[in-house]
């Protein structure tokens, strides 16, 4: 985790909980952007983050790839499948 959040800033939290119990923290530096997201709810929502990127690729909690998803319109749709875990999502 500290490896993939090296050199970023907390810029903003874009859930804060009361959106079906997701989370969701934005970090920034100069040259790269990375969200964690994460849920404490029973709901497995289906979060559309707008990235104007390419694609993005979804990290598990200990950085393994979890899947890469081709952004559509300059977006793309995250679900948080396992409760508590954070997921990072990496764009390109």
């Amino acid at each position: 985790m500290t490896q993939i959040l090296a050199g970023l800033e907390l810029e903003q939290v874009l859930l804060d909980g009361t959106a079906q119990g997701a989370y969701m923290h934005r970090y920034r530096s100069d040259t790269r952007r990375v969200d964690v997201l994460w849920r404490v709810g029973d709901t497995v929502p289906v979060v559309q983050v707008g990235c104007e990127c390419r694609a993005a690729r979804v990290l598990h909690w200990d950085g393994s790839l979890r899947e890469r998803i081709v952004a559509i319109d300059g977006a793309v749709q995250v679900r948080p499948w396992d409760l508590g875990a954070p997921l990072y999502v990496v764009y390109e």
